[in-house]
């Protein structure tokens, strides 16, 4: 497999769930590389054009109501938490931070906020700016495993391969049921080419969790790299079916895409 192919496959991978935890927005499209399939149910632009404008103008009031609220308290850590929060919902990212770093700035221990800043970060490819929030939501709860995972994410973003490990190891202790901190450690020893370790980390977290398509996709590759090909066939086939179960025709797409790909470079 080509190191272009396995790149373009760890894209895929972090895209087909939410490793990036707490942020599970959809990705845009390629449209050099994903044409829509006319199999797959999509809306017509006007109607979701439409559908926008009555949220939009269903949640003016409580915006209305919130902005007030933040002007007339501008200490409320809490109200410029939730104001964010909303943004970010909507894949207002920048916006969001401007509004968590208010909240930060008026609760410098308010841990939700870091958490979901470096989140945000990570969604705008600024990886240092992430990492620097997940570490301070670290020292703030040292024992949440869900901000260790993100910090490991971000670690991994950055190529930071050591840092990354010692993050989903520490994910692990504190919480041994963790499927992404499993899926995060499989993604890394595929990037450091220990492919039997990746591996068995995936099967770790399918013994976890049945359902989790992108814990087959990470087997799947690690499996090819490792010279199994066959058994590599059955996890993409079964991430494709456990994603067709969820109506997540996109990824679906870009998965097949992938297989095909990788069956040209075979022949």
């Amino acid at each position: 497999m080509k190191k272009k192919t396995v790149i373009h496959f760890i894209i895929i991978l972090f895209c087909a769930g939410p490793v990036f935890a707490q942020s599970q927005q959809p990705q845009p499209a390629d449209n050099q590389n994903n044409t829509v399939n006319s199999t797959i149910p999509t809306l017509a632009e006007e109607e979701k054009n439409e559908r926008y404008n009555e949220l939009k103008e269903s949640l003016t009031p409580f915006f209305s109501y919130l902005s007030k609220s933040i002007y007339s308290r501008s200490g409320d850590s809490r109200a410029f938490q939730v104001m964010g929060d909303i943004l970010a919902s909507s894949g207002n990212y920048t916006e969001a931070i401007g509004y968590y770093k208010k909240a930060v700035s008026a609760d410098k221990k308010l841990t939700e906020a870091y958490f979901a800043m470096g989140n945000c970060y990570m969604f705008i490819a600024q990886y240092e700016q992430a990492r620097e929030n997940f570490e301070i939501a670290l020292k703030l709860q040292p024992s949440d495993a869900e901000i260790c995972l993100n910090l490991g994410n971000a670690d991994m973003a950055l190529l930071k391969f050591e840092d990354a490990m010692k993050a989903y190891k520490q994910a692990i202790v504190l919480n041994p049921s963790y499927p992404k901190a499993y899926i995060g450690l499989g993604c890394l020893y595929i990037a450091i080419q220990k492919y039997p370790e990746a591996i068995d980390n995936f099967k770790k977290t399918i013994n976890l969790k049945e359902d989790l398509a992108q814990a087959y996709l990470g087997q799947a590759v690690a499996l090819v790299l490792n010279k199994d090909n066959n058994a590599a066939k059955e996890n993409f086939l079964k991430a494709i079916e456990i994603l067709k179960e969820k109506s997540d025709y996109q990824r679906v797409q870009m998965v097949e895409g992938f297989l095909q790909k990788l069956q040209n470079e075979q022949k």
